[in-house]
């Protein structure tokens, strides 16, 4: 597997979006959700991309996709969830540190804005439109 030149080295990673907030493995009604980061990172935002290119969290659940809205998403929208079979996912750099995220139907990992006073929004996959939205920036950690 050669990763993109974006894509840190390191064992794992955490990926923020345009809000600041990490990629986060969370349980319940949205399993994959964008959260205020926490220090020391905690193991919900560590991340690492397996030989497959499939994006597998910490406890060694792997990123996959369901159709249906998340909690107060948007309707319609491809929600991220860690049930069934991985992804395979594409990562194009943006820059050193940021990248898009497609799966194989070419749709982005995409973060919604959090509602004034939540600390969560909903991750979903949706037709790429190259927006702020859909970039997330490495940050290495281990």
């Amino acid at each position: 597997m050669a990763l993109a030149t974006c894509v840190p080295t390191t064992a794992t990673f955490r990926l923020h979006n345009f809000q600041g907030h990490t990629l986060n493995l969370a349980g319940g009604v949205n399993p994959v959700v964008s959260f205020t980061a926490h220090t020391p990172p905690g193991p919900n935002e560590k991340w690492s991309f397996t030989s497959d290119m499939e994006l597998k969290g910490s406890s060694g659940e792997v990123v996959s996709s369901a159709m249906g809205s998340p909690s107060f998403g948007p309707g319609l929208a491809q929600a991220v969830t860690t049930s069934g079979t991985g992804l395979s996912l594409t990562v194009t750099c943006i820059n050193a540190t940021s990248a898009y995220i497609t799966e194989p139907a070419l749709n982005a990992l995409t973060a919604w804005a959090a509602r004034h006073n939540e600390l969560q929004s909903p991750v979903t996959f949706e037709i790429i439109t190259l927006g702020s939205e859909q970039a997330w920036t490495f940050e290495g950690l281990d």
